[in-house]
């Protein structure tokens, strides 16, 4: 018994002919065009997408002027401070470098005698280093951690 290949169809060939003389033909209802004096189907349709268009780009825009959402934090109490630190603002990086390690150390008080927070240790050891590389390159820190 010998197969034979199907062969693939691109989607212009899906279509069988009389559905695209149907669609062809199609007008678009009045509702659609309701205050709209076009000349033909075709510049119809074009004012149709026109407007959509449009539309789109006034929801885009209003999305886009929207103030951007708070991060969502996984272990607030640290880390909100923490990014503070992060972007903070040369007059302001001094205390708020203070106020996030503040912040790791009371976290690491807490979770001191609970196995449970591996991760959340991890999270803190980065943060921790981080903060260092912080206050030695923009706070002129002395590198202890370094011989030589």
């Amino acid at each position: 018994m010998r197969r034979t290949m199907r062969r693939t169809k691109t989607h212009f060939e899906q279509i069988p002919v009389e559905v695209v003389k149907k669609i062809a033909d199609i007008q678009i209802p009045p509702e659609r065009t309701k205050g709209m004096q076009p000349e033909t189907n075709l510049s119809t349709e074009r004012t149709i997408l026109r407007q959509g268009k449009q539309a789109l780009a006034l929801q885009e825009e209003s999305h886009m002027m929207k103030p951007p959402a708070e991060p969502e934090f996984i272990y607030p109490e640290w880390q909100k401070p923490y990014l503070a630190a992060l972007i903070a603002d040369p007059g302001e990086l001094q205390e708020r470098v203070t106020e996030a390690e503040t912040a790791i150390f009371n976290r690491l008080q807490a979770i001191s005698l609970s196995p449970d927070h591996e991760r959340e240790r991890l999270a803190l050891s980065d943060a921790m280093r981080s903060l260092r590389i912080v206050k030695k390159t923009k706070l002129d820190y002395p590198d202890w951690g370094t011989t030589g």
